[in-house]
């Protein structure tokens, strides 16, 4: 069994060197639509680049976040106690470095309101819809800009993103 495991690993080791994994740290200011509410939240994504024909690329990931700029209405605070979710990525990567995405998303957000000591949170999945675009400086290094529209909110992020 041993022998079995250990050849399993010599075997996987040149896919785990062709990896395509990618990795990013975005600042994310959600806004909700139907008041002037703006909170900002620290997201953290990690996925597998495919690539296809053309410059197209492929890239499921996930993201996990949490809050880091409250805001409030009135005397009741609010923040991002955490968000988390899924996405698939198709990304046009143009010549010199540039890139465009589209990326249909689905994030769970857990927003917490305190008043007067008290407190209520909201835990809630939401679909949305990412456009974005972005500059390879290295082949490791690269920025992005992006705009996702959710159900009940809109959120601008602006980010890092690794290839490794």
């Amino acid at each position: 069994m041993k022998k079995v495991f250990l050849a399993a690993l010599v075997a996987s080791l040149p896919m785990a060197a062709s990896a395509n994994w990618v990795g990013g740290v975005d600042y994310a200011q959600l806004s909700d639509d139907t008041s002037d509410l703006e909170v900002g939240s620290l997201v953290f994504n990690a996925g597998y680049q495919f690539d296809q024909q053309n410059g197209f690329v492929l890239t499921p990931s996930f993201h996990l976040g949490f809050g880091v700029n409250d805001d409030s209405i009135g005397p009741i605070d609010i923040k991002v106690k955490s968000l988390y979710g899924a996405e698939v990525r198709g990304q046009f990567n143009f010549e010199q470095g540039a890139y465009a995405y589209l990326a249909p998303r689905y994030t769970n957000f857990d927003i917490e309101a305190e008043f007067a000591g008290n407190t209520a949170s909201n835990d809630e999945w939401q679909f949305g819809a990412a456009l974005g675009l972005g500059y390879q400086f290295t082949d490791t290094l690269g920025a992005e800009l992006a705009y996702t529209s959710y159900e009940d909110a809109d959120q601008w992020s602006l980010g890092l993103r690794f290839n490794f």
